[in-house]
């Protein structure tokens, strides 16, 4: 709250008039009467006040608002005031004004009533410092309000600006932290639709929003759990060959991974699923050198001798039949 009040105090401050020869003119007037409501410390540095939107969706619903005090209502009055003073005008000044129009409406949760304010300044003002502030703003309200696709929307126009987002490098990583969990919840939301329809076709779905969000952040900390994610999805989803693909990958830009282990035994089993036996005990092999250690190393090994076992039988009998097929 006192880093928001700073950065209110902070705008007018800066887009406040140098002092003008002759009569005032009308936007001057309404400017004036604008600053005076606020508090105006001789010197301010305002706070980087982040808003995070943090991992977990599930809200309570969106907040009621709350009556506006009196001070906020002669400011929201004022910036209408300055407004309608300089219509089609476009800069610091006016952009300062709707973000305070705007952060009062907020802290009152008139969050709808903010939404116009912190989306003009985005698309009309981006140049401004505010605009900064605006974006972070912005991105909560739509949280708060719940409106996830239209939060979604305004992620991506933002990333699409590179010279916006060099700026702020922390809200660059925010925008991209953004996104990953949208498509994470996107395929979590096709997994439980799998899971309740028994549809391969949504495990399907899910892999592929497990690979977009690889694809927004390739280098993310947990690029390995979304590779393991995706493979299992496709398996679940009947495309072994694509899920051999995506563990082959992990095991390989990952060998360190908790995951990688699971991986390597879930490529075996999918190999002897498809009676590539010779892969599969290969899989194993490599299991049995690269985790020596894990629990199931003996049962790791038994499975080895009976695929053993399997494939010299299988060896022999094709052996035995290309001899009764060359002597009859």
């Amino acid at each position: 709250m006192r880093a928001l009040a700073a950065l209110a105090a902070w705008v007018v401050l800066v887009a406040a008039p140098a002092a003008a020869a002759g009569e005032p003119s009308k936007e001057e007037l309404a400017w004036k009467v604008l600053t005076d409501i606020l508090e105006r410390p001789a010197s301010v540095v305002p706070a980087r006040a982040r808003v995070d939107v943090g991992d977990d969706w599930a809200r309570p619903g969106p907040p009621n608002p709350r009556p506006i005090d009196a001070e906020g209502q002669r400011l929201i009055a004022a910036v209408d005031a300055y407004l309608a003073a300089v219509p089609g005008e476009h800069g610091q000044r006016v952009a300062s004004a709707r973000f305070l129009r705007a952060n009062t409406r907020r802290r009152f949760n008139h969050l709808e009533a903010a939404l116009p304010d912190w989306v003009a300044i985005l698309e009309q003002e981006r140049d401004q410092e505010v605009a900064l502030y605006a974006a972070n703003l912005l991105l909560d309200t739509f949280v708060r309000l719940e409106r996830y696709d239209e939060m979604i929307v305004w992620v991506r126009k933002l990333r699409a600006d590179p010279v916006f987002l060099k700026r702020d490098e922390d809200l660059a990583e925010l925008l991209v932290r953004i996104e990953v969990q949208w498509h994470r919840k996107d395929a979590e939301r096709h997994e439980q639709l799998a899971r309740d329809r028994g549809d391969p076709g949504e495990y399907l779905a899910c892999a592929a929003a497990h690979e977009r969000a690889l694809t927004v952040d390739p280098d993310s900390e947990l690029a390995d759990q979304v590779l393991y994610n995706a493979g299992v999805c496709l398996e679940a989803g009947g495309d072994g060959d694509g899920a051999l693909a995506r563990y082959r990958r992990l095991v390989a830009d990952h060998p360190r991974s908790r995951v990688a282990p699971l991986a390597v035994l879930r490529s075996a089993r999918l190999h002897i699923a498809a009676r590539r036996l010779a892969d599969a005990v290969l899989a194993y092999e490599q299991y049995l050198a690269r985790w020596p250690g894990e629990r199931d190393v003996k049962d790791v090994r038994r499975e080895v001798r009976w695929l053993r076992v399997e494939l010299f039988a299988t060896s022999t009998l094709q052996v035995t039949a290309r001899r009764l097929s060359t002597w009859l």
